[in-house]
């Protein structure tokens, strides 16, 4: 899915960047600095990657595409926006399809 989501949004002109397993959690910090001074637009993530550990001050918006199988994980990777220091309004977008599973957990 990730991919796909790169492909129609860099079909849009956007600088798309996804962020993978393969990138250590430690060295998570320091891939998304790289990628930001290259005028990336959008990071492409699993919730579970960014749950914790990384600061996303650069994304005022977050769009969660699918939610993931834990609400914890959801709520902690929202959360990577609200961070001291943030000066910009932040916005977090949970897209889902009424009257399904994942409309019922994120009520």
């Amino acid at each position: 899915m990730t991919r796909r989501l790169e492909r129609i949004l860099a079909q849009q002109g956007l600088r798309v960047a996804v962020l993978t397993a393969d990138v250590p959690p430690e060295k998570r910090e320091a891939w998304l600095n790289k990628r930001l001074q290259g005028r990336v637009q959008v990071t492409i993530s699993h919730p579970k990657l960014i749950e914790t550990g990384i600061d996303l001050l650069s994304h005022s918006c977050l769009i969660f595409y699918q939610t993931a199988n834990s609400l914890h994980t959801l709520r902690q990777a929202s959360r990577r926006s609200w961070r001291s220091g943030q000066r910009k309004p932040v916005r977090v977008l949970y897209l889902h399809y009424e009257d399904t599973v994942q409309a019922s957990c994120l009520r």
